[in-house]
């Protein structure tokens, strides 16, 4: 419990007054001191240990910035995972490509694709995920997994579109990709 009630203690103390990113408002400062009174941790923390949080927060009342966003830049988003990085990009190419319906009808047939016989769990709710929200980046996934999905894909497209014409939709999104970010050549060669 002794851990508990320091771990909590650091919380509040990053929350409230050492968090060089944060810039908390009365009210948020008072929502984040209601949450922390509900868990049990907090209740156990001595009343020497509230009152130095409460201290110190109240003495601090320099306006502070929140740093960036790790993951907001995009060049650096994904950096380790060049592979994810050029699957994102080719799967959007490929659907910047099609009218606002194709593109959505292109990604259901994904989702649904999903569901079938075989598909691990954790790759499915990755994969959901982001084809639910494919302006955001997609959690990094590993080489064969990408390279399988990336199959997949055409043969939808192959389905939906004809393979001639879902060779060009590939090919053209490839291009796109390599013009733009000609240092995943590697990465989309390994998916390709």
């Amino acid at each position: 419990a002794a851990g508990g009630q320091h771990t909590w203690s650091k919380m509040a103390s990053f929350f409230m007054m050492e968090a060089p990113s944060a810039s908390l408002s009365d009210d948020l400062e008072a929502q984040v001191l209601k949450m922390m009174a509900r868990m049990p941790h907090w209740k156990k923390m001595t009343a020497s240990e509230e009152n130095s949080i409460t201290m110190k927060s109240e003495n601090d009342s320099s306006t502070r910035e929140l740093l960036p966003d790790p993951l907001g830049d995009e060049d650096g988003a994904h950096r380790a995972h060049p592979c994810t990085e050029a699957f994102q990009l080719l799967m959007r190419a490929l659907w910047a490509q099609l009218d606002a319906g194709q593109a959505s009808q292109v990604r259901l047939d994904q989702l649904t694709d999903l569901h079938r016989p075989g598909v691990d769990p954790d790759l499915r709710d990755t994969l959901e995920y982001w084809l639910n929200h494919a302006d955001g980046d997609l959690a990094p996934l590993n080489k064969d997994q990408l390279r399988r999905l990336l199959n997949r894909a055409y043969v939808l497209l192959c389905e939906r579109f004809g393979p001639v014409h879902s060779d060009r939709l590939l090919k053209h999104a490839a291009d796109r990709v390599r013009e733009r970010r000609p240092g995943l050549e590697s990465a989309l060669h390994a998916l390709l």
